[in-house]
């Protein structure tokens, strides 16, 4: 459904109880609370429904296990996979021996002692939400013909796919290559502490645990519906090729090109960075690269972006200063080949990122911009079909996304040499010291902390 029809269906409840007498006590007892209920499956983690389910109060049927006392919850986020239990089962599914089993110790798990269990029990008076699999519904956990059927939708027996699997058997969301990046391989990737610890972030920097780090910025220009804001990205690249990206924020002033290039410098300078790579294409961004030397800013540490979306050869080419047409020295991005590398590095876990921001879709957060990125095929009359990659403003913006892009590639510029893509691994490696890495405190602030008092 598309989500910009939700305010006017809410309106069509806001008179259900118009004509009530607030002080009469009998009459608000007996009074219809309004409310709307959805139900369904959202197909993949970017829609309304499933944007709908990250801010109620996710309940989930829980099940102690008789055996061991864990209690399993069956969701993909925590023990869903392992309930399901092994391909081939010895003994015959009834209610004695269910189909689920103990994530932890194998045990069967017996649905009818479960209950719901909130992860936000605050949010069950302003919007309940539950989850319901078929895996915890008797009639196919205690009935040995459903649960063969069950498992052979979830091995492919049927010839379902993995995500109508996950979609219409377990009632998950999930990724299934819609995106360039997913929300589940951005998950994976936000393995580091909260963007906003400046302080933590600085002393990183101070230890040595970078060779190279710098900021990537994508000049917002405000757009037709004012989504295209000013994005700032920060990142470190690590001795054995893994890139940080600790921090970054999204101004709220992109038409102030003044007190931005001012914000620009003076975040260079807090993180010590020593470059920052930009978006250079179109007028508009040449003046702001103007701006930025006015401040103060060395020439030389600036690194001018310009996309271009076709074109064989490098990823990056480097184009030399055009004295005549007063063009500067800058960098020529082909736009789907260097996003396309990025994906593949996100997803082995190369590119690394602070915590998943994302709250709700009033309040999206950074990452949550690199799925508004989709792969696209246009057709040309000279040279056929050529791949691309687009925005889609649908989703939300896409500034943040470009600014990490930038950045990462001024990295490998500067150092000369770009990762072999056909060689990166295709699951990420994240270690348990990693994982432990993210810090679980929060911050509620969402755009702007770094923003001066104007």
């Amino acid at each position: 459904m598309d989500a910009s029809f939700e305010p006017i269906i809410n309106q069509t409840v806001s008179a259900v109880n118009a004509g009530i007498d607030f002080s009469d006590t009998a009459a608000l007892e007996n009074m219809n609370a309004p409310c709307i209920m959805r139900f369904g499956t959202p197909l993949t983690l970017e829609n309304g429904l499933e944007q709908a389910w990250e801010t109620s109060s996710q309940g989930e049927w829980a099940i102690p296990c008789r055996k061991c006392k864990k209690i399993n919850v069956p969701s993909l986020r925590e023990d869903l996979e392992k309930m399901l239990g092994l391909r081939e089962r010895k003994t015959e599914v009834t209610p004695e021996t269910p189909g689920i089993v103990c994530a932890k110790c194998g045990h069967y798990l017996y649905t009818r002692d479960g209950r719901w269990l909130h992860a936000f029990p605050e949010r069950r008076q302003e919007h309940l939400g539950y989850h319901l699999p078929q895996c915890v519904m008797p009639f196919h956990c205690e009935d040995n013909r459903a649960w063969t059927t069950l498992q052979q939708y979830r091995f492919n027996r049927n010839q379902a796919s993995e995500a109508e699997f996950y979609n219409e058997v377990c009632g998950e969301s999930y990724d299934h290559g819609a995106k360039l990046i997913s929300v589940t391989d951005l998950r994976n990737a936000a393995v580091l502490g909260p963007r906003e610890e400046i302080e933590d972030h600085i002393k990183r920097i101070k230890s040595g645990r970078y060779v190279d780090w710098g900021m990537g910025i994508d000049w917002g220009g405000g757009g037709l519906k004012g989504i295209s804001k000013t994005a700032f990205a920060f990142a470190g690249l690590r001795s054995d090729g893994v890139i940080e990206v600790f921090s970054g924020f999204r101004s709220q002033t992109p038409n102030n090109f003044n007190l931005e290039a001012n914000r620009a410098k003076d975040i260079a300078y807090t993180y010590g960075c020593r470059f920052a790579a930009m978006d250079f294409h179109g007028p508009g961004n040449r003046l702001r690269w103007d701006k930025l030397l006015e401040t103060g800013f060395p020439k030389s540490m600036t690194m001018p972006i310009s996309y271009t979306r076709v074109g064989n050869g490098a990823v990056a080419r480097l184009v030399p200063e055009d004295r005549k047409e007063r063009v500067p020295a800058h960098v020529q991005l082909n736009k789907a080949r260097s996003f396309l590398m990025l994906s593949q590095l996100i997803r082995s876990g190369r590119v690394r990122f602070f915590r998943y921001d994302y709250k709700n879709k009033e309040y999206p957060g950074l990452l949550h911009d690199f799925t508004a990125l989709a792969e696209d095929r246009v057709k040309m009359k000279q040279k056929g079909e050529i791949y691309t990659v687009i925005h889609v403003p649908a989703i939300g913006p896409d500034d943040f996304a470009d600014a990490v892009n930038y950045v990462i590639c001024g990295l490998y510029q500067r150092h000369g040499s770009w990762p072999d893509t056909g060689s990166i691994m295709t699951v990420a490696d994240l270690t348990p010291e990693q994982q432990a890495a993210i810090d679980p405190k929060y911050r509620d602030e969402n755009i702007d902390w770094f923003r001066r008092e104007e």
